[in-house]
């Protein structure tokens, strides 16, 4: 098999083609700055059986600060991908977000490709579309990504008070990047999971920000800023029928914090 990988130099990106090294599938990366999805039609891709669609401007800051790049790349590009799919009849595989369920930019974006994907269904598209959950661990996790666990721990190893915004209330699902890296890997070579539906992706690790911060066993400070939903729920049960995630956060992070 041969599948294509957009956004291949991202931190998901890089850890997919970290999994996929041993395994029976070769890969072709889409990524700046050779390859620029917003202008896909112009590039050759031959012998390509699947797209794992990973590219985006991410989070809610980034997307309000690039309105319009955000459009292009999140929305604009991702129907094109979409369209080479269904014309070649091979599978779209598509890491959208838990933030497609609230009213931000960032959710509208991801939103939009989401629903396209499911129109083309009624046209042949096999379309896998899986709402992440808070992804974290994996190569190049600190450095690549800007959440609230990589921030914690950044600001833990500096020796740092723990920022927290909001009250903190805030209730969070999080998924190891290589539990998304088996999904994606079943996608690819199997008939368990169903095409054509949105998937939450998540574990059962569900905490609030103020409890996760506990587990650091520092001082903490208190701010304003960009909050996003104050509790993500999940449903788990379409994705509990063909795989259950295999690393536990608080595992993880212990290991970290202790290392």
């Amino acid at each position: 098999m041969r599948i294509l990988i957009t956004g291949s130099k991202g931190y998901i990106g890089t850890n997919l083609k970290y999994f996929l090294k041993d395994k029976d599938i070769q890969f072709v990366e889409c990524d700046l700055p050779s390859c620029d999805i917003r202008r896909f039609e112009k590039y050759r891709f031959e012998n390509i059986d699947a797209i794992v669609h990973l590219a985006a401007i991410s989070g809610l800051k980034n997307c309000i600060m690039d309105v319009l790049g955000a459009y292009e790349i999140n929305v604009l590009a991702s129907y094109k991908l979409i369209n080479y799919c269904l014309e070649r009849n091979i599978p779209f595989i598509f890491t959208s977000s838990q933030a497609a369920k609230g009213t931000s930019y960032y959710g509208y974006t991801k939103a939009c490709v989401e629903d396209y994907a499911i129109n083309k269904c009624k046209f042949g598209l096999k379309s896998y579309i899986f709402r992440l959950a808070n992804v974290y661990g994996g190569i190049d996790f600190l450095k690549k990504k800007n959440t609230v666990i990589s921030k914690f721990l950044k600001q833990y190893k500096n020796n740092e008070k723990l920022t927290i915004y909001g009250d903190g209330n805030q209730k969070r699902n999080f998924i190891h990047v290589l539990d998304i890296c088996e999904i994606i890997y079943l996608v690819l070579t199997s008939n368990k999971i169903p095409c054509c539906t949105k998937i939450d992706v998540g574990s059962e690790d569900v905490i609030s920000i103020n409890d996760l911060a506990k587990l650091f066993n520092t001082d903490v400070i208190y701010t304003s800023g960009l909050v996003g939903n104050k509790d993500v729920s999940l449903d788990l049960t379409e994705l509990n029928k063909f795989y259950k995630c295999k690393y536990k956060l608080k595992d993880w992070l212990k290991n970290e914090i202790n290392n």
